[in-house]
């Protein structure tokens, strides 16, 4: 997977697949506070709403 400088709100996947992000990376919340075990464990954190549209691209 090659990266430019964009700022674009999508990541094109070598499997033919384009994912559009809403949000861009930004989707988790912030924690808590500074000894949350969701600093550590990331699938502790709570998503933002955000929308993502997957496109089949290519063949």
């Amino acid at each position: 997977m090659n990266f430019k400088d964009l700022h674009d709100r999508s990541i094109v996947a070598d499997n033919g697949w384009k994912i559009e992000l809403g949000r861009g990376l930004d989707i988790f919340e912030k924690p808590a506070f500074c000894f949350d075990i969701s600093e550590v464990l990331q699938e502790q954190r709570q998503c933002r709403n955000c929308e993502m549209t997957y496109v089949r691209i290519g063949e």
